[in-house]
């Protein structure tokens, strides 16, 4: 039996839980299409709101970021390029984890190719702190060695 003052408690069975998604929400301001999804358990909308990383922690939840696959073809960094990112998770990693891992560079490496104005976010946004939308472009301009130079 719980004691009044103490806040309820998820408990975990078999890694499953109750998640309060909305709690104490008039039903018009949700909206009419929100809310048939809702009520119809609308699957989109259900995984949306169990990959909500902000929801899940607030519930309590230890957000553990799950395994991915980076797909595509292997570029080295001496080719200037567009490289497209599509993303269909709700999962949002840093863009510069995904370029590092792909190009295989060092964050030393990588973060003096963001510095020199090298690899940046077709939007201006900043390549270090940026997380994956759905979909990221970013621009990889031609690295030229010491040898190319001369």
């Amino acid at each position: 039996m719980r004691q009044e003052n103490e806040a309820p408690v998820n408990r975990a069975v078999q890694g499953q839980w109750n998640l309060a998604v909305c709690s104490r929400v008039s039903t018009k301001s949700m909206g009419r299409e929100r809310l048939k999804r809702f009520m119809e358990n609308d699957g989109s909308l259900a995984r949306a709101c169990a990959m909500d990383v902000r929801l899940l922690k607030k519930s309590g939840a230890e957000v553990v970021p799950p395994d991915y696959e980076i797909f595509g073809e292997t570029a080295g960094t001496a080719h200037g390029m567009k490289i497209r990112i599509v993303c269909r998770e709700p999962f949002r990693p840093k863009v510069s984890k995904i370029l590092r891992e792909k190009l295989s560079l060092s964050k030393k490496d990588f973060d003096g190719l963001v510095q020199n104005g090298r690899i940046r976010m077709e939007n201006g946004g900043d390549v270090c702190r940026s997380r994956l939308e759905e979909e990221t472009t970013v621009l990889l301009e031609t690295v030229h060695s010491q040898k190319q130079k001369q």
